[in-house]
């Protein structure tokens, strides 16, 4: 990375070291300098022509536009500025533009330059691909003829017209906007709402269906209408976007069968690298393995929650995607302890997995970590949430994960065996595992104070924390998490925990100074004197959480609101003894908070 050399004084200074940049393929260190040079002198053309060369290398194509219509400004005879203009909308699927732009050119630019024969063969190959001008096309360019002495080039503009032209215009179409404004706007909605503005107006849909960049992210999650979501549909976005498809997201699409998925197979989209595909009962084993074969090469993130799942497909998976780095099996009952064996045995291979998750399943158990443990030793993300086979003894597995960031064992049976202690399994693991940043053991009636003081201890990364229904913790382990973790926990949930205090919760206020979210809920000894007794006004808590906490009354909520109103942005109070006029008195003092207060069970 290239760092600002105090030396360099003048833009030509500048140009020379992004030159050198360039040389050596550093880009960004490059667009950094060149516009530096900018800055000093912003009329030089040579400028803008190299830094829209390297914003052409780093997609960054609207960028190049505008370059270049700084160099068309700068420098209105020269074509150079026109080519690269054409090319610019060419390859963003605007064949249209780039004929307007090559049309345009040739009224500007002098047939001696060097770069209008090169406009004129532009133009004949975008009039090859586009036999049938478009009507309105032609009357832009008649009327450009007709008024060119007083046209104002803009590359933005769908078109030249006279400054009176375009007044008139406007008075009968408010504003066109431009296809790149268009095209930005258009990124940023999701599938449906691009659906309903394809069938708004022929300028729209000519700009979604032409460019590509608009259909590489694709979610038609929960689309329940058969219209938005259906074979066609699938067919329709294969066609566009082939090899351009990086994300697709198929939750919750009912109508999707087999036959739906084809199209990924026939217009070869094997560029995607997210693909989820979940509560999609019409899908068959076969027709997942016949998939993946086509779109595994590149795949990353895989999602496959599909009663149609079993250990046969996971072999298939680890045969087809040789890159897979995160998969989430969740709510897969037909797995058995045994599906990563025949993996295993196999190709005894090491895998690059970062994620797993094993979310309800129930047959997942101690044996299937064990070998999963064998396979993907950089594990960095585990989640067993309520897979009840697993016990303390897969705690010694899950030791091998040295590189565990995020670990979810909610739902599991740390009660068996008898014979281990929890605390013991907790030495062994966490020993192992120092680089975990996010846990959960919700529901742990088992979990104690050594356990909590054991965790801190060796995890001083912790952010987040959720040890709710913890019957046996007390104010010591809320001690402990201040003392270790006051400068990284950031989330922290610890309600219903009947044995905690308004001292324990004291030591959380004060001490950890980047804490966001807390959750206190249904503490029934949590009272006003924890918020008039805080002293941290510096405490960043955005999310609050105390629904069901009997002793939380208005005034104490009002001194604790008052204390923290520069950061809260939500409060859940629902079910505490707060009356209306309390409650109307706080929506008014504190319009930019949004509340929960549900006051009936």
């Amino acid at each position: 990375m290239w760092i600002m050399n105090p030396k360099l004084s003048t833009w030509e200074d500048f140009l020379n070291k992004a030159k050198q940049l360039i040389n050596i393929k550093d880009y960004n260190s490059a667009n950094t300098c060149i516009s530096k040079a900018i800055q000093l002198k912003g009329d030089e053309h040579i400028l803008y022509k190299i830094r829209s060369s390297i914003n052409v290398k780093l997609n960054k194509y609207d960028a190049a536009l505008l370059d270049c219509q700084k160099m068309i400004q700068l420098k209105p005879e020269d074509g150079d500025g026109y080519v690269r203009v054409s090319k610019l909308l060419s390859e963003m699927n605007n064949k249209r533009g780039a004929y307007q732009i090559c049309v345009i050119a040739l009224k500007k630019v002098p047939s001696t330059d060097k770069y209008y024969h090169i406009i004129e063969k532009l133009m004949e190959t975008y009039k090859g691909k586009r036999k049938n001008v478009n009507k309105l096309l032609k009357s832009e360019v008649k009327r450009f003829k007709a008024n060119k002495d007083n046209t104002n080039f803009n590359i933005y503009n769908n078109g030249c017209s006279s400054n009176n032209n375009r007044i008139q215009n406007n008075q009968k179409n408010y504003f066109i906007l431009p296809y790149e404004i268009l095209s930005r706007v258009f990124s940023e909605l999701r599938y449906r709402d691009l659906y309903y503005c394809m069938i708004t107006c022929k300028r729209w849909y000519e700009c979604i269906i032409n460019n590509k960049f608009l259909w590489r992210d694709i979610n038609l999650s929960n689309l329940s209408s058969s219209r938005l979501c259906n074979s066609n549909t699938i067919q329709f976005i294969a066609k566009r976007s082939q090899n351009m498809l990086r994300s697709l997201d198929l939750s919750n699409c009912t109508a999707i069968t087999d036959g739906s998925l084809r199209p990924l197979l026939l217009y070869r989209c094997n560029g995607i690298e997210t693909f989820k595909l979940s509560g999609n009962s019409k899908i068959t084993k076969n027709g997942i393995i016949k998939l993946l074969k086509i779109i595994g090469l590149n795949l990353i993130n895989l999602t496959l929650q599909s009663k149609q799942v079993d250990d046969y497909v996971i072999e298939n998976i680890f045969n087809s995607c040789p890159k897979i780095e995160y998969l989430d099996l969740s709510e897969n009952i037909n797995l058995s302890p045994n599906c990563f064996l025949g993996v295993y045995n196999l190709h005894r291979n090491i895998y690059n997995i970062k994620g797993l998750r094993f979310k309800n399943i129930s047959s997942i158990c101690d044996k299937t970590i064990q070998i999963c443990a064998a396979l993907f030793p950089s594990l960095e993300i585990l989640d067993l949430y309520n897979c009840n086979m697993i016990t303390k003894s897969a705690l010694l597995s899950i030791g091998s994960f040295t590189e565990l960031k995020d670990i979810n064992l909610t739902g599991t049976a740390m009660n068996v065996p008898d014979n281990i202690l929890l605390e013991d399994s907790f030495l062994y693991l966490f020993e192992k595992c120092q680089k975990v940043e996010k846990i959960s053991f919700r529901q742990f009636p088992i979990l104690s104070d050594p356990s909590i003081e054991i965790l801190c201890g060796f995890c001083s990364n912790l952010r987040e924390i959720d040890i709710s229904y913890s019957i046996n913790i007390t104010d010591h382990s809320l001690n402990i998490l201040s003392n270790f973790l006051k400068y990284t926990l950031r989330s922290l949930n610890i309600s219903y925990c009947p044995l905690l205090t308004n001292e324990g919760l004291l030591y959380i206020f004060d001490r950890c100074e980047k804490l966001t979210d807390l959750d206190i809920s249904n503490n029934p000894n949590i009272s006003d004197y924890l918020f008039k007794t805080f002293k941290n006004s510096d405490l960043p808590l955005i999310n609050f959480y105390a629904s069901n906490c009997d002793r939380i009354t208005g005034n104490g909520l009002i001194a604790f609101i008052k204390k923290l109103r520069d950061t809260l942005l939500f409060v859940n109070i629902d079910y505490c003894h707060i009356s209306n006029s309390t409650l109307n008195f706080i929506y008014h003092k504190f319009p930019h908070i949004k509340f929960s207060s549900k006051l009936e069970k």
